[in-house]
Formats: structure tokens, sequence, C-alpha cells
């Protein structure tokens, strides 16, 4: 993947797009999805993010770093849990309940 890590020294002007990478070829999965999903009533909207957060540090780390003393304001304890150091921001729970989706590619350097 040519996209470079976030670091906590990147500047970031719009910090929740460049945290929030995914493969395309994950997108064309949902998109495929999507399409042999059953007809539903209503339009849907759906974020897609990968697995994890692209930074090289723990999301919490990360935020903490990018909303200063603002994060006090949020309640960032879902990254204390085990196994969520590197969540991303956006749920995709939605899209995995609605199209038995999620996207599995990570594109945080292991």
């Amino acid at each position: 993947m040519d996209t470079p890590l976030v670091t906590a020294a990147t500047k970031l002007t719009i910090p929740f797009v460049r945290l929030s990478h995914i493969y395309a070829s994950d997108v064309v999965e949902a998109i495929v999805h999507a399409i042999h999903a059953p007809l539903q009533a209503g339009a849907y909207t759906w974020n897609m993010v990968g697995p994890e957060s692209s930074c090289s540090i723990p999301t919490i780390a990360m935020l903490s770093a990018i909303l200063g003393e603002r994060a006090e304001q949020f309640d960032l304890s879902y990254y204390e849990q085990p196994g969520h150091a590197y969540k991303p921001i956006f749920s995709m729970e939605n899209v995995q309940r609605e199209l038995g989706f999620a996207p599995g590619k990570s594109t945080r350097a292991q």
C-alpha cells in the first residue's frame, strides 16, 4: 500500500478521513454484497473503513494527540478494551448487520 501511515507528528487537516483508509477491494466487495442483499424500503448511507485505523500508534493515542484538551470531552474508553487498541474510528456494525460483510484487509503496517 502506498499510503503512508499517520504518526503523532503528522499534521492532519482532515483527521478522521486520514485515519479511516480502506482497500478498494473491500469497498467493491461491500458493493457486491449490497447488490445481492434483499431489497428493503428506505435509503442507506454507510461509511466504509478498514478493520483497523491507519495510524502507527494506538487509536486512542492518536485521537488524544489530534484533539488535545478536547479529547477529555469524549468517551474513548472503547479503545482501552482488550483488542480495541487499533480499531477504526467509525463502526462497521450496521454494514455487517445489513449486508453480512465486514472489511477484512488492514491498512496498518504490522
